[in-house]
């Protein structure tokens, strides 16, 4: 599963390589944060299925690269700049990875959901933040 994501060799060469690399080289940092939450997001709700697919391959692959992407946004936070913002969404980020480990490890659903309402909210949160600094 995760070699599809993968560009192959060819791929690269061919240009698609690339064009995402232009793609995410010209985005803006507050834009590739979007993403990450997106990803995240996405990552968690495949979590989910794994649940009702009773498929725990599924749950843990999704867990750990929903992880993957709260520890980049974790070190992503500027302390000098953002102040007790950075803090507090470091705490969020501390909670919403704790969910995630617990979630995966005891295979509790509640904690995976626990985790994306959490997440959900704060890409929302940065969304608007985004949406109003460019008007």
């Amino acid at each position: 599963m995760q070699k599809q994501e993968l560009l192959t060799v060819n791929q690269f060469n061919s240009g698609i390589g690339k064009y995402v690399s232009n793609g995410v080289m010209t985005r803006t940092p507050e834009l590739l944060i979007l993403d990450l939450y997106d990803g995240c997001l996405r990552f968690l709700n495949a979590a989910l299925e794994g649940f009702d697919e009773e498929s725990y391959e599924k749950i843990n692959n999704n867990c750990r690269r929903a992880s993957a992407i709260i520890d980049e946004l974790t070190a992503s936070l500027n302390y000098e700049a953002g102040g007790d913002i950075a803090v507090n969404f470091r705490k969020l980020y501390m909670f919403i990875s704790r969910s995630i480990m617990d979630g995966n490890i005891k295979k509790d659903r509640k904690c995976i959901e626990d985790a994306l309402k959490i997440a959900g909210m704060m890409r929302e949160t940065w969304s608007d933040g985004v949406v109003r600094n460019r008007v």
